[in-house]
This record gives C-alpha cells, sequence and structure tokens, in this order.
C-alpha cells in the first residue's frame, strides 16, 4: 500500500462530506446556501482544486503524500520512514499567545483570521 491508502485520506472525506451535506440540507431549509455553493463542494473535477471541493482535497492529499513518500523514503510494508520528521502550523502571530497566558479573548479571533 501507498501512503496516501495508508493514511486513509479517501474514507477521512467521505465522512466529513456527509456531514457537510448534512449541514447543507439544513441551510438548505433555512435558505443559506443554495445548489451552487453545494456544487463547489461537490464537484468531482476538483473545482480547480479548491480547498472547499472533497475531491480537489483528495488530489492534494494523493499528491503530497506522494511527495513525502518520496522524499522520507515511506516504506509501505511497514509504514516506517527513515528521518525525523516536525509537524508544524501556522498561525496569525496577533493570535499566539504565552503558556503562562490564562485569560485569552477568542472572540476576537475569528476576525483576524477573516481579515
Amino acid at each position: 500500500m501507498s501512503l496516501f491508502e495508508d493514511t486513509q485520506i479517501v474514507a477521512a472525506e467521505e465522512i466529513a462530506c456527509g456531514k457537510l451535506l448534512t449541514a447543507f440540507e439544513t441551510s438548505h431549509n433555512r435558505d443559506l446556501v443554495n445548489s451552487s455553493d453545494e456544487e463547489l463542494v461537490l464537484d468531482d473535477a476538483g473545482a480547480g482544486l479548491s480547498a472547499v471541493c472533497h475531491s480537489a482535497r483528495a488530489v492534494w492529499a494523493h499528491f503530497v503524500c506522494e511527495e513525502l513518500e518520496r522524499h522520507f523514503s515511506y516504506d509501505s510494508a511497514t509504514g516506517e520512514i527513515n528521518k525525523k520528521v516536525f509537524f508544524f502550523t501556522l498561525v496569525d502571530i496577533g493570535c499566539a499567545r504565552s503558556l503562562n497566558e490564562h485569560k485569552v479573548d477568542l472572540k476576537s479571533w475569528p476576525r483576524k483570521f477573516g481579515q
């Protein structure tokens, strides 16, 4: 098996898409979304590799897994790699806080991310 298959990204994506379709159904009933919104998510052509499209996310994941597999010499038989891996995320520095800071205003964060 490949790294892409081992990650089971497709199965996770199917579950997420099902939950999203349930949310769309509720939103349709409230006239908050229309059919073109749903088409962006369900487009099998990858919707121009848009992050909201489930098939596009699978295409991106497949590509990233192929690159990681090649770079880290992924052993598909054992699931092991031959290098150390460090994962990180990128955040708005304005949202970064000290470990000792206990009172953080989370309500302002969505506004920061929306900018």
